[in-house]
């Protein structure tokens, strides 16, 4: 009978970026990829098939539709805030 557990942990990667084989400069260039598109449309799905047309594979299409939806809350924060002082 055993009497014992052993736990072996890998660590995984640092961020997800890195989980989904992006780099650090190739981030960069999504989330300035994201910031445009944002700004460029006027619904999310329209800045989702503008994202889609320029990334180079689907872990990118992952990484900027996640990062898409936290970058408008932002934004939408952000112009509350505005219309909040000038208030």
């Amino acid at each position: 009978m055993k009497t014992e557990i052993k736990i072996v942990a890998t660590p995984g990667p640092a961020t997800f970026a890195a989980a989904l084989g992006i780099g650090t400069n190739r981030e960069g260039q999504l989330c300035d990829l994201i910031g445009q598109c944002y700004e460029s449309t006027d619904t999310y799905p329209q800045a989702i098939a503008g994202i889609a047309q320029k990334v180079k594979n689907m872990n990118e299409l992952v990484y900027t539709v996640f990062h898409l939806g936290a970058y408008a809350g932002n934004e939408q924060a952000k112009q509350e805030m505005i219309r909040t002082l000038e208030g």
